[in-house]
């Protein structure tokens, strides 16, 4: 697998910055980056590469997969997906453009 481009990898670490703005303890912050990266590194490699709701569906069943407790599936899945604001959600879905990901049409907004 090839690794991201110096400039995706910048821009996925700012998207991270903002994603984590605002949290004051630095456990939760932790938990917060890690859960994020780990989707956006995933999902990099995800084909179709399109962020939809079938992209999130899929990575909850990779979580599912790797053994985890219900409990912190559910911390991974909120940590991704209900926590960002809808500036961060933008900046996700700017960041999928950016390292060639298309962007599955919202059912809602």
């Amino acid at each position: 697998m090839s690794e991201l481009i110096p400039a995706a990898t910048e821009f996925k670490e700012r998207l991270l910055q903002l994603a984590l703005d605002g949290l004051v303890s630095p456990h939760t912050r932790r938990a917060y980056r890690t859960a994020l990266d780990e989707f956006l590194t995933w999902a990099q490699y995800q084909q179709p590469s399109t962020l939809s709701k079938a992209l999130v569906q899929r990575y909850k069943t990779m979580v599912i997969a790797k053994g985890l407790a219900p409990a912190t599936v559910n911390q991974r899945l909120s940590r991704n997906f209900h926590s960002l604001t809808r500036e961060s959600t933008a900046l996700v879905l700017l960041y999928c453009e950016f390292i060639g990901m298309k962007a599955a049409p919202s059912d809602a907004d």
